[in-house]
């Protein structure tokens, strides 16, 4: 009774039961770096996998922004969006330079009798197409190329994986647990001076 009840779960929620690879790298975090795309390829590999999580892309961190982001900066984000919409149409540095100071100037000429929101809206565009042409090395930082899925201390590292279930069988994941426990056993003697890479999950 319990699992037609569970299955009709999954049905309507989905399946939220992953598998967790914990790589603790001790005190050489680019090893244990090294070691996540190793797994996450490796693993990627396995038949009977739906899904293996490693690292955020700069693409999933375009599409998980609004969602991850604090009250504060989606006012941000928001306030500054005329700014993004302008950067979109503007082909050179030169034009955007040119167009934060006809809004710098006009907060200047007429911010006397702007509202409150209308002077932030403005200088809030002027001042992200100044950063963005002015520094542009810090504006591509924003979207580093990945970012690995850590402890909140920063010193383990998570790899999260969906395998497919089948629940005729009474370990519902055991052909893709046991290829799994051979790659951590290969990944073990490939990065020996890992701390741990260890398997965990339901």
């Amino acid at each position: 009774p319990f699992m037609v009840k569970y299955r009709q779960f999954l049905e309507e929620f989905g399946d939220l039961e992953y598998i967790h690879v914990v790589v603790d790298p001790g005190s050489d975090q680019a090893l244990g770096r090294e070691a996540v795309d190793w797994l996450t390829e490796r693993i990627k590999q396995v038949q009977g996998i739906e899904g293996v999580y490693g690292y955020l892309t700069a693409e999933d961190q375009l599409r998980l922004a609004t969602r991850s982001m604090s009250i504060d900066q989606l006012q941000q984000l928001a306030a500054a969006s005329a700014g993004i919409r302008q950067l979109l149409a503007i082909p050179d540095s030169v034009e955007a330079l040119e167009r934060a100071d006809q809004l710098t100037a006009r907060l200047v000429r007429e911010g006397l009798t702007m509202t409150p929101d209308e002077q932030e809206r403005i200088g809030a565009e002027a001042i992200f197409l100044l950063e963005t042409v002015l520094e542009p090395e810090n504006f591509d930082q924003l979207i580093p190329d990945r970012i690995y899925l850590q402890s909140p201390g920063g010193r383990l590292l998570f790899i999260s994986i969906m395998p497919v279930k089948d629940y005729s069988t009474v370990s519902v994941i055991e052909k893709p647990l046991a290829d799994i426990r051979s790659i951590l056993a290969d990944a073990r003697d490939r990065f020996p001076d890992l701390d741990a890479v260890c398997l965990t999950g339901k």
